[in-house]
């Protein structure tokens, strides 16, 4: 049965609108993801990538504090600096903590769960060497301050690993724009 030339071009016209309304459908569900991808990054790896910023550079400020032995100078004006330092980054960590976990990132949470079991193994030889109590044999103050300097010092490239897992998922998402971006256009 012919159709008539009038139904072949309500029947072309169909179609057209039909792709149309399919390659619409799929934009906007790649606009939608990427709205998405956007978010998480603006409300969980920014703020991530800032806390583990000032987390290692409160880390490398304590190393050096170790590492010259602060027993020169004021030492409560030390022990407070020590004090203030453990609480900051404590505190770093479990805001880094939160934002991951609600925000899923299950390789950044395993980092930084490492990172606070860490913290807290040192926290006994911090008391030990700048608590309340003053320690009376110099050779085993030593010892401490070797102990803690070598455990703190394998929280550095922890740090760094969680840090560049951060900037490899940000790297990742990057890439994902810029090819569909390409294929956009």
């Amino acid at each position: 049965m012919r159709r008539s030339i009038s139904a072949r071009l309500f029947l072309g016209f169909l179609v057209v609108l039909t792709a149309s309304g399919g390659v619409m459908a799929h934009t906007f569900f790649r606009l939608h993801r990427l709205q998405q991808e956007l978010l998480l990054i603006n409300r969980s790896y920014l703020p991530l990538v800032r806390t583990l910023a000032e987390l290692d550079t409160l880390q490398n400020n304590l190393m050096t504090v170790i590492k010259v032995r602060g027993f020169s100078g004021n030492p409560r004006l030390l022990r407070a600096q020590i004090d203030v330092a453990r609480k900051m980054r404590r505190g770093y960590v479990l805001r880094a903590l939160s934002v991951t976990r609600a925000n899923r990132m299950e390789g950044c949470v395993r980092h930084l769960l490492e990172m606070n079991r860490a913290f807290k193994s040192s926290e006994p030889l911090f008391e030990r060497l700048f608590g309340s109590q003053e320690t009376a044999d110099r050779a085993a103050a030593e010892r401490a301050f070797e102990r803690l300097s070598r455990r703190e010092s394998r929280l550095v490239p922890l740090i760094r690993r969680t840090q560049d897992a951060v900037k490899d998922r940000l790297l990742a998402f990057k890439k994902q724009v810029e090819t569909e971006q390409h294929y956009a256009y």
